[in-house]
């Protein structure tokens, strides 16, 4: 068991261990009076065949119920660090006070008052100062950030980001996904179909981390940011010793960094590829939104470590230049399921830097690909209309792979000719993953479409997880 408590601030071991309730199918009696899982209570029956005796089956299956009602609640009592909250009740009366707080975002905030508007307002009054005192230099814009001169030629083979997205329901499973990612190397295993063996392969960690939204949930208080989201990083990767929870960011990237001899050497000015550790950018998700974007802002965009990842960003979206030709464009589409004006001219400006022969990577939050059809939502033009708009006019033939999360599954979707013909790899239209398992209660694939349409675009399912006769 990967979760031994060695790894976490403050961990409680548990008292006594229990029996596993799975052991009731073996033929294990459990006694009437028995309360609790204790080992005491709990005596093995078997017949002289193997199998536990016919006759008594009925009685057998009155007399365990107490003991599996004693069980659910031992589920209930999982251990974790301290400091941290439990996975997320869905099912009580928290869900119905966040439907709520949605109402209440959508119809009277939302439109009234935007924050990605007054992010632009901030950003281009320091932009003025910033050129005045670079003494005219025109440096990349707020949101761009350029890692194309990283270095590609190690033995990884090229440059590596990572991606999660759904990592805000409790700390168990979430931080496996985290510890996951703040590996040095991951060895996993693949197979070859031509020679039918097992190999491994080596993936290094990605020098960026993208993460697609829904930070915390059920809804984006500073407790469910801090034990929900933060805690489970921090645990898994350590951020620098000068890191304090109260410190508010007025000057990003946070350079110099005191405490870390590797980085003693980054000045203020240091440009941040100079800085040999991962970074990592986010959007906000459906649930980041419910407070109109405050916590948000306040923890992601005031703030400059999750755990061990720097976070560059002042926007709640951004745009990342990368080696060999490629840009990686993360969108903030709030609850109307669209960009802002301001995003669409910091994107189309951004546009006139990249070459005919680019290729750009879109992120978003919701997979509407996938859920329109799913709820009748094909011929909703209203959905991401900027989106479209900005796409066809300031990078056609450019867009590689869309990116989103929102589902708490794995799913990728292939363009092809038509329904039913054979498959093609066309490059002139993206590639369609929806990769929502940060740590969240899985969604199933069953109930999806294998084969959807996009605009007048033909799309087949690749490959998902859990598969559909699992889901």
């Amino acid at each position: 068991n990967e979760f031994n408590g060695l790894h976490h601030k403050g961990y409680i071991p548990s008292r006594k261990k229990s029996k596993s309730p799975l052991d009731n199918v073996l033929g294990l009696e459990i006694s009437k009076s028995s309360s609790s899982m204790d080992s005491n209570s709990i005596q093995p029956s078997f017949s002289d065949d193997g199998f536990g005796n016919d006759e008594d089956d009925e009685q057998d299956e009155r007399d365990a119920w107490p003991s599996i009602s004693a069980t659910i609640q031992q589920f209930k009592r999982v251990e974790r660090p301290q400091g941290t909250l439990p996975m997320v009740s869905w099912y009580s009366q928290i869900v119905f006070s966040t439907g709520f707080d949605l109402l209440l975002s959508f119809h009277v905030f939302l439109g009234r008052f935007d924050a990605r508007k007054m992010q632009s307002a901030l950003i281009g009054k320091e932009s003025k100062c910033s050129n005045q005192s670079h003494r005219g230099e025109s440096p990349n814009p707020e949101g761009l950030f350029d890692f194309s001169d990283c270095d590609t030629s190690s033995d990884s083979g090229g440059f590596w980001f990572d991606f999660m997205s759904d990592c805000g329901d409790g700390f168990n499973s979430s931080y496996q996904v985290a510890r996951l990612l703040a590996q040095p190397n991951l060895h996993v295993y693949t197979s070859s179909k031509s020679t039918k063996s097992r190999m491994v392969k080596t993936l290094p960690r990605g020098k960026l981390l993208v993460i697609g939204g829904d930070l915390a949930y059920p809804d984006p208080t500073p407790e469910n940011y801090e034990k929900r989201f933060f805690r489970t990083f921090e645990d898994a990767l350590q951020p620098p010793p000068t890191f304090r929870r109260s410190h508010i960011s007025i000057q990003k990237p946070a350079f110099p960094m005191k405490g870390w001899k590797s980085c003693d050497k980054l000045q203020a000015d240091s440009p941040l590829t100079s800085y040999d550790g991962p970074c990592t950018f986010l959007i906000p998700g459906n649930h980041d939104w419910f407070d109109g974007l405050a916590t948000y802002t306040r923890y992601i965009l005031s703030r400059d470590w999750l755990g061990g990842w720097l976070m560059p960003q002042k926007t709640s979206y951004f745009c990342l230049k990368l080696p060999r030709n490629w840009w990686v464009l993360g969108f903030d589409l709030a609850l109307d399921d669209d960009i802002d004006i301001e995003q669409f001219t910091f994107f189309a400006n951004a546009a006139k830097q990249m070459q005919p022969h680019h290729n750009a990577i879109i992120v978003t939050h919701v997979p509407h690909w996938v859920l329109n059809e799913y709820e009748n939502h094909a011929h909703d033009l209203n959905r991401e209309n900027n989106l479209r708009e900005l796409v066809r006019t300031h990078f056609r033939s450019k867009v590689r792979l869309r990116l989103a999360g929102d589902l708490h599954h794995y799913t990728r979707h292939m363009p092809v000719d038509s329904p039913g013909k054979k498959r093609k790899n066309s490059t002139d239209k993206p590639v369609l993953i929806v990769a929502g398992g940060g740590g969240a209660f899985a969604h199933p694939t069953h109930c999806f479409e294998e084969q959807i349409s996009v605009g007048e675009d033909q799309y087949v399912r690749e490959c998902a997880y859990p598969s559909k006769k699992v889901s």
